[in-house]
């Protein structure tokens, strides 16, 4: 989230230092963000920290170990493009992070099931009822309505043919 912000600054800082407001109000504005956009992309090494961000780093889910790499990296990267008071701000979120999660059949045989937990989901034990309801299309949850309040659900993940 911090990194997410730093971008925005630092967006707002060039922009500003490149008159961008003045630019995108008079006649030019358009020829003139043409030329800022190619910059970017032929001149500049935006791809290259965003191909970073995504393919080095991963997911940057605020309050993550990845979101902290993400922070630091952009941090660095901003200070490296000598941008002017370059710092954190703290502030408070409720965070989440995915653990482990153990799904497992135990009637009429034993057997673990692949499974991945929502964001936000709290944790605990649950012994509840299996019901396949098919690909999980809103037709199909409709059908079964208030029957699914205490069930696990299961969901085909292969494309429905």
């Amino acid at each position: 989230m911090r990194a997410f912000a730093l971008l925005l600054i630092a967006g707002a800082a060039f922009f500003d230092s490149v008159g961008f407001t003045t630019l995108a109000q008079d006649k030019q504005g358009d020829s003139a963000w043409k030329e800022i956009v190619g910059e970017v992309a032929l001149s500049s090494d935006a791809y290259a920290v965003a191909r970073h961000l995504s393919d080095r780093i991963g997911h940057r889910l605020a309050g993550s170990d990845n979101g902290r790499r993400a922070e630091e990296y952009v941090h660095a990267k901003l200070a490296q493009y000598g941008l002017a008071n370059v710092h954190y701000e703290p502030f408070e979120f409720l965070g989440w992070s995915r653990g482990d999660l153990t799904v497992e059949v135990t009637a009429p045989t034993s057997r673990k099931l692949q499974a991945y937990a929502l964001g936000n989901t709290p944790s605990g034990v649950v012994d509840a009822e299996l019901v396949d309801i098919g690909f999980g299309t809103p037709g199909e949850f409709e059908k079964m309505g208030e029957q699914l309040a205490f069930w696990l659900i299961k969901v085909h993940d292969h494309e429905k043919r």
